[in-house]
């Protein structure tokens, strides 16, 4: 008689639960790990987070729209980083959760998928 682990059936079972267990939980280990590690915000964070405050349109520094909605998401969560950290998730889980998260301009009406350069 054949021996399955219980791990295998729940995942035959019920694929989606499993799935979306997954992604929270690394969703969650990224968002603990650097409230835990890191002492200050880390790399250009505290420069975005500087720029996005001042709500500027045009900066040598590309479009304002990631600025402007870190500064959203820091003031959202009490100005504490977990915000920003959280928007960076969403963004992520957003990206890879197999739906498009592209522009619009960037649709292909044509075959009805992403443009691989999103």
């Amino acid at each position: 008689m054949r021996f399955t682990s219980l791990i295998v059936e729940l995942i035959r079972a019920r694929p989606r639960l499993i799935v979306w267990i997954v992604v929270l939980l690394q969703a969650a280990l990224w968002l603990i790990l650097p409230m835990l590690l890191y002492r200050s915000p880390p790399g250009d964070l505290a420069m975005v987070l500087a720029y996005g405050r001042e709500y500027q349109v045009g900066t040598d520094l590309g479009p304002p729209l990631a600025f402007w909605l870190a500064d959203i998401a820091f003031r959202a969560a009490g100005n504490h980083i977990i915000g920003v950290y959280l928007l960076a998730q969403l963004c992520v889980r957003s990206r890879h959760s197999g739906r498009c998260s592209c522009w619009p301009a960037r649709w292909s009406a044509d075959n009805r998928r992403c443009s691989p350069y999103c």
